[in-house]
């Protein structure tokens, strides 16, 4: 930080100095991350102590937003000084911890606000509301501009009320949110019902839910009483922890998902979600049905069969994106889907991106990785396949639409992955290891449209090699080897994963 101020060399010198007013002028944004230890209890750092990012705001004259990772009061004098901007930046807060003091002005230029609360069971709260869930509830209401919240809540669960409720009398004016993610925390029952006549339920676009279970059960209950509502809603989000038992939480999100119908981007992850209940929304553009794996198991998924993909593709026909998982079939489970890989690829006309999730089966104990691997030789032939296909698909389609000109097919990348997915914090601890290096990504695209020479990128390998290039410490010579080893034999066992520094 002192490197800020450090005369001639530091940066709010050069910025300030009049040789460089040119430069000032092109800087439109300001991105401030967590430039020091998270102090709580409004203990300020150096940082804030000597109004750096005052001075900032104050030296670039064409500013329009400001994102703030690093928590800082809401009172200090970056705030008189973004307020006193001629050109009205928009600020972003994405570091509230909820120790912050309560503003003491409106906060007009916030349009942004990420917070995360740590739960603590506290017996002094007066009124039954929480002190950090005050400190919410105040900044919540000091955003009259506010476009875009995201709340996190760690610590115990379920929570008792308290930990809830943020106390409103109904007189609250809500900020025009589009919008809304909320992971850990359900609305107050007692506090439902301003929330379900005063929130702008019809001016937002994005909601997302989760991954912490137990709460995604009580607020998609208390959606269904505002479903229509929801007409602007484009973008849903939903996810949970793998190996949570979610089965109240998936009968709601189908009738959730079957009373909406303006989605045009859909991510599901960890819940059961038929074929039929995602392909009623005809409008979809990127969808996402993603299912984690624990490492242990040889558990499998039934498969998705050709006529599911084919139902999808008639009644989802502008998806661009795409990601899904990719089973193994065959009486043991040993081969490749190729007849999933097939309707994959003579269909959806528009898909510029399809990714395929590959289980890697059990790595631990007496288990074995499922066969056939995902490897370079594998993930080459898989892309062969597909490519070859969706080629000649889309020449037959040219030739019965008998219209000049070669076809143009839009289709960009495959990607085939193998991992987890989504897993709690405290999951893996004792194998993090084994969860790290078998982690991978291949990316196949064709860009010279020659199945013979597909390009292949793993950018895990990539990673950890130009770690090495750069002496990183995470880049030895010994990580480089074994994420080549996973790339060219697949996944590893727990035993066979050599010890890396």
């Amino acid at each position: 930080m002192d490197e800020l101020m450090k005369e001639p060399f530091g940066l709010l010198c050069r910025l300030r100095s009049d040789r460089n007013m040119w430069l000032r002028s092109f800087v439109r944004e300001l991105i401030v991350p967590q430039i020091a230890a998270v102090y709580s209890d409004g203990v300020r750092d150096d940082f804030e102590d000597h109004d750096y990012l005052s001075y900032l705001v104050q030296s670039l004259p064409n500013l329009r937003l400001v994102r703030l990772m690093h928590p800082l009061s809401f009172n200090s004098q970056y705030m008189h000084s973004m307020r006193l901007h001629p050109n009205k930046p928009e600020l972003h807060l994405l570091a509230v911890q909820g120790w912050e003091p309560t503003p003491s002005e409106t906060l007009h230029c916030v349009t942004t606000i990420k917070v995360t609360l740590f739960r603590e069971l506290r017996h002094d709260v007066p009124g039954g509301v929480h002190p950090y869930m005050q400190a919410f509830r105040d900044l919540f209401f000091s955003c009259p501009n506010l476009k875009s919240c995201s709340l996190t809540m760690m610590g115990p669960a379920p929570p008792p009320q308290q930990l809830t409720r943020i106390e409103l009398t109904g007189q609250e004016i809500f900020p025009p949110l589009q919008h809304l993610a909320l992971n850990g925390h359900s609305i107050h029952p007692d506090e439902w019902s301003n929330w379900r006549t005063q929130f702008p339920w019809s001016s937002l676009t994005s909601l997302e839910i989760g991954p912490q279970p137990h709460y995604v059960e009580d607020f998609l209950g208390q959606l269904s009483g505002v479903t229509s509502q929801l007409s602007s809603l484009e973008k849903f989000k939903i996810s949970v922890w793998a190996g949570q038992e979610e089965e109240v939480a998936e009968d709601r999100l189908k009738r959730f998902l079957l009373s909406i119908d303006s989605l045009q981007t859909l991510e599901i992850t960890n819940y059961d979600c038929t074929v039929e209940t995602v392909a009623a929304h005809k409008k979809l553009r990127h969808l996402v049905v993603r299912l984690s794996e624990n490492w242990d198991s040889q558990e499998s998924y039934d498969p998705l069969s050709s006529s599911e993909l084919f139902h999808l593709d008639r009644n989802c026909p502008q998806l661009e994106t795409l990601e899904i998982y990719f089973e193994r079939v065959g009486d043991d489970g040993n081969q490749w889907n190729y007849d999933a890989l097939r309707a994959l690829a003579i269909s959806f006309q528009n898909l510029r991106n399809l990714t395929l999730h590959v289980r890697i089966g059990s790595v631990r104990d007496h288990g074995q990785p499922l066969e056939p691997k995902l490897n370079y030789e594998s993930a080459r032939e898989i892309g062969a396949k597909f490519f070859k296909l969706r080629k000649d698909a889309s020449e037959f389609r040219h030739r019965q639409s008998k219209e000049p000109g070669a076809p143009k097919d839009r289709f960009e990348k495959l990607t085939l992955y193998t991992g987890p997915g989504l897993a709690s914090s405290t999951a893996f601890i004792e194998n993090k290891k084994v969860e790290e290096f078998n982690k991978m990504t291949l990316e196949l695209t064709n860009p010279h449209d020659d199945i013979d020479d597909l390009s292949l990128v793993h950018p895990e390998r990539e990673l950890v090699e130009a770690q090495y290039l750069k002496d990183h410490p995470d880049g030895t010579a010994k990580r480089v080897r074994l994420a080549i080893q996973v790339g060219e034999d697949g996944a590893l066992h727990e035993n066979d994963v050599p010890p890396v520094e």
